[in-house]
């Protein structure tokens, strides 16, 4: 009788043992999905910084392309104080002209 319940301890031992086993395996199964899914979120965190990185020189580009029409305006403006200067010297020969004549 003794060796019955001793068969029946290590039987209900060995029972639960797999199941502890099996729950290792489901929780090692679960911690590798939630890795994978770490390294998906991690890929797509590079690509918003590669985003990131992209709009950066982006807008490099838009501030040189600014930068470049602040000089193509400063060319204008001169380009109009030439003329004036041209205007004001016309205007002051025909002063002279018409007052000496």
């Amino acid at each position: 009788m003794f060796s019955r319940f001793i068969l029946q301890y290590y039987k209900q031992y060995a029972r639960d043992s797999g199941a502890i086993g099996f729950k290792g395996f489901a929780i090692g199964y679960a911690e590798v999905t939630i890795n994978f899914a770490g390294i998906t979120i991690g890929y797509a965190e590079d690509e918003m910084c590669f985003a990131g990185v992209v709009n950066g020189f982006a807008g490099d580009i838009n501030g040189f392309a600014g930068v470049a029409i602040g000089y193509a305006g400063v060319v204008i403006d001169f380009a109009g104080v030439v003329i004036a200067f041209v205007c004001v010297a016309i205007g002051n020969v025909y002063y002279i002209f018409s007052n000496v004549c």
